[in-house]
């Protein structure tokens, strides 16, 4: 009893918490932080767990409600609902949820779990459909596979379920589901569907396709895009032969030049810096692979400023925000202003950038 008490979900939440505020609290680094986030999502989502189930644990001795819940051991019903269900909580994670909290009550069998376990699926695409409405033709493509890809799986173990249990009648449709049950149900299904659809990908790919049609414009815009994203090699070689002085933008008012590229070996009153972004005075850009890219050595002073970039939508947005040298990790992407000191650069500003 005390080992089960200790190991609980009650427990367990609590202590991860705990773990998240402190993360959040004290952590300087912005990857703890964001654990400590994930930690407190998963207590707020665990504490919400426990309280349903102990709000509709009442429900167990009320006869309405059961027999509401045996009405959906009609496979067509518990797929209706749980396509319906999820369609309105917009979540299938929300939808299992509910369904793990009225099990608490004893009232959800086999029979009724496994259609609206394969309703749930094809529900949750619903929010999906609706954020494509208004984006381009891929946005709706992925959108449609995702419906497909839910609906083809629910409909092929809705068949091939049933039309064996029409012949063997399993004796397990009234075993009563617990919501750890429902969870290993749930993540059955998820992954055998994956694994027969996996094969199909290709043909799947080729109905999206023949769903939504490129028109004569699409396919000029796609050819005119490939043909900008070709890189120019002899601009590119004589770019790479360029000397130093050359590589980089000069700010004349400032004294100061910009260096870009990837953090290596961070310490606190330093770093190397693996230049993979290279501008010269015209404005071109050349993009360097790791192992061409020129290390330079980066000296930092107590007069460095650091500063966190988070860059969405290609540029459309930029949430800047103070940071400090410890939060500097290896392979991150950096730009560093500053000024060489023979081969050392000193750096006056470093942003770290993150695009989302």
């Amino acid at each position: 009893g005390g080992i089960a008490q200790l190991l609980s979900t009650t427990t367990i939440s609590a202590v991860v918490s705990i773990i998240g505020i402190l993360f959040k609290m004290i952590s300087k680094k912005s990857t703890y932080k964001n654990v400590g986030d994930i930690m407190l999502g998963f207590s707020i989502l665990m504490f919400g767990m426990q309280s349903m189930s102990g709000a509709v644990s009442p429900l167990k001795e009320n006869p309405h409600f059961v027999n509401t819940l045996t009405m959906f051991s009609n496979p067509f019903m518990g797929i209706l609902v749980g396509i319906a269900f999820t369609a309105v909580l917009q979540s299938a994670s929300a939808s299992i949820g509910i369904l793990q909290a009225l099990s608490v009550t004893g009232a959800i069998t086999f029979a009724s779990a496994f259609p609206i376990t394969l309703g749930i699926g094809v529900g949750a695409a619903c929010p999906v459909l609706l954020s494509s409405i208004g984006t381009n033709k891929n946005g709706k493509r992925t959108a449609l596979i995702y419906l497909m890809n839910d609906l083809f799986g629910m409909i092929f173990w809705a068949v091939m379920f049933y039309s064996v249990h029409a012949i063997v009648n399993f004796d397990f449709m009234e075993m009563t589901m617990s919501p750890i049950a429902i969870a290993i149900l749930n993540t059955v299904f998820r992954l055998a569907t994956v694994m027969i659809l996996f094969p199909f990908i290709k043909w799947i790919e080729k109905l999206v396709f023949t769903l939504v049609k490129d028109t004569e414009e699409d396919k000029e815009e796609q050819a005119d895009n490939v043909e900008k994203s070709e890189p120019d090699k002899e601009e590119q070689a004589d770019n790479v032969e360029k000397p130093a002085a050359a590589e980089n933008i000069l700010d004349k008012a400032k004294g100061t030049e910009f260096l870009g590229g990837k953090v290596q070996n961070p310490q606190a009153d330093g770093m190397t810096l693996a230049q993979t972004t290279i501008v010269d005075e015209n404005g071109s850009v050349t993009m360097l692979d790791m192992k061409d890219a020129k290390r330079i050595s980066v000296k930092f002073t107590p007069d460095t400023k650091v500063e966190h970039w988070t860059i969405q939508g290609g540029g459309a947005g930029i949430d800047m925000q103070a940071a400090e040298v410890s939060d500097l990790e290896e392979g991150m992407g950096v730009e560093v202003e500053g000024y060489y000191e023979e081969e050392t650069f000193v750096a006056v500003k470093v942003i770290m950038e993150e695009y989302v």
